[in-house]
């Protein structure tokens, strides 16, 4: 038998350090969602279908299942509490609220039952047990995280600079500061609360089976997204891969810290991967040469990274069909396609069809809609965590050569548009009702008028014959000409082709002057 070890003076490297921030805390499931995400190359962009397992909706039966067993063990029957009923109602309306505001920031649908729009179990039914095809589709409203059971799509770079630039402490530190207060109390026992720090004994506890460590598992998830507040959705990808807390309740702060240091370690991640990968201006004189997958490669070379890892990719063939209509199998035109579905659903089996599903033990009907209709692959990913989220997208990016930049004027990255060239962002400005864009122009042109006395001139009776038109002095029409023409002598007077002097007396004599009252 092999010595204990002691790893008292075990040196961890920086990738060890880096890694531990990143991966799950035994205190913290940081990949609590499984969600599906499948890419479109042709469009550009990112379609989320988010985990609604994490539901009363969807535990339900686990939840019922749990209780019984529960009360079996305890020999006790739980009551239900009055004033639950009354705290969902409230968590309901706040929830809708939550959902209206992200919706104006992102592009977010709802997904019919479980996320599957083949499934209607929740529709009401008619007279006669029959579904109600023309009814309402059913709504089912999440409690914990409302982003569950939805579709988001987002262009190629949005999560990216979505994440990055979200502010993601301000809102998580009032949470945090009342429960390093309930903390402080708690060990100067200021008060006598009724959850006391337990006991070793106490902190362990028998699991009987996977529906128990499932269902108290989501009862944390239900505490952990209560105790985050708004501050799960200080950014999109912090609401689509919430985590879920699931030490002992006295530890809320500590975890929230965790929690928050995982998440402001991929923030500061990104920053610099914007910078070191798209960054022109970026040590230009070594990296100028290089494409963005070639200073990845050494970003993760110079960060002691490895050079690859792994997604969960997920192949489905399916007859239903999802993504491009350029991708229909082996160059199926969009004809093709309506004329064998609507074969499938208008003819019965032939004797061939009927001997071939008898031969390998299949239903005829069944056989023929296999075989009548399309079949479709997709592949779509499967991803739990935002770090995951983060580094599918940036890689994604890199592979169809779409591109960050800088902007010039507020300092933050955004995504290159085709051939589009332009040094400033379509952002909003601070403090304005303008785009960066709109601003540099306005800048750049008052920079040349005060250069420039043709500019300033051009500025200056533009401005007095703008306001005669207002007042119907000028003609709509005579104004526009005049402009065409005062924009063209502008440029002839910059390149030398007339005088300052010439240029400003064709304005002067361009509209005669008012004439004064009697």
């Amino acid at each position: 038998m092999g010595k204990e070890k002691d790893y008292s003076e075990f040196e961890l490297t920086a990738y060890d350090r880096y890694r531990m921030k990143r991966e799950h805390r035994k205190d913290i499931i940081l990949g609590y969602f499984h969600n599906k995400v499948r890419i479109d190359a042709e469009k550009r962009t990112i379609l989320f279908y988010v985990d609604d397992f994490h539901e009363d909706y969807s535990m339900d039966s686990l939840i019922e299942e749990y209780l019984a067993e529960e009360e079996k063990r305890r020999g006790v029957k739980l009551k239900d509490d009055p004033e639950d009923k009354e705290y969902a109602a409230a968590e309901v309306k706040k929830n809708r609220e939550q959902y209206a505001l992200l919706q104006k920031k992102y592009d977010i649908e709802r997904m019919s039952s479980h996320g599957d729009p083949t499934d209607f179990s929740d529709y009401p039914t008619d007279e006669n047990g029959e579904i109600d095809y023309d009814a309402e589709e059913p709504i089912r409203q999440p409690m914990n995280d409302v982003l569950s059971g939805t579709c988001v799509t987002i262009r190629y770079g949005e999560g990216i600079l979505d994440f990055v630039y979200a502010d993601l402490i301000t809102p998580m530190k009032e949470r945090y500061a009342m429960y390093r207060l309930f903390r402080r109390i708690r060990e100067k026992g200021i008060i006598d609360l009724p959850d006391p720090e337990p006991t070793e004994e106490e902190k362990r506890e028998k699991v009987y089976n996977r529906t128990q460590e499932i269902v108290e598992h989501y009862f944390q998830f239900c505490s952990t997204c209560n105790d985050l507040g708004d501050a799960l959705y200080a950014s999109l990808y912090s609401a689509l891969f919430p985590p879920c807390f699931i030490g002992y309740e006295a530890d809320t702060d500590k975890m929230m810290g965790r929690y928050a240091d995982y998440l402001v370690t991929l923030q500061k991640e990104y920053q610099k991967l914007l910078e070191f990968v798209y960054d022109e201006n970026f040590h230009s004189e070594v990296l100028g040469d290089l494409y963005p997958s070639e200073r990845y490669r050494l970003y993760r070379e110079i960060h002691d990274l490895p050079d690859f890892y792994v997604r969960r990719e997920e192949l489905m063939i399916s007859p239903e069909y999802m993504g491009s209509p350029k991708r229909m199998p082996f160059g199926m035109e969009q004809e093709e396609y309506l004329k064998r579905i609507m074969k499938a659903f208008s003819s019965n089996a032939s004797e061939a069809e009927k001997a071939f599903a008898e031969e390998y033990g299949l239903d005829a009907g069944h056989l023929t809609m296999m075989i009548r209709r399309p079949s479709f692959m997709s592949i779509q990913y499967d991803v739990s965590t935002a770090a995951e989220m983060l580094e599918l997208e940036f890689t994604k990016m890199m592979e169809e050569n779409i591109r960050f930049r800088k902007c010039k004027r507020c300092g933050k990255y955004f995504i290159m548009k085709g051939n589009y060239d332009t040094n400033y962002c379509d952002r909003i400005a601070d403090g304005s009702t303008h785009t960066c864009q709109e601003l540099a122009a306005i800048e750049n042109y008052r920079a040349k008028a005060a250069e420039n006395k043709e500019y300033a001139l051009y500025s200056k009776y533009y401005k007095r014959y703008a306001a005669r038109v207002k007042v119907r002095q000028i003609k709509e029409a005579d104004f526009k000409k005049w402009k065409y023409q005062a924009l063209t002598k502008r440029d002839e007077c910059a390149d030398g082709k007339i005088t300052v002097e010439e240029y400003e007396a064709w304005l002067e004599a361009s509209f005669a002057n008012r004439r004064k009252k009697g």
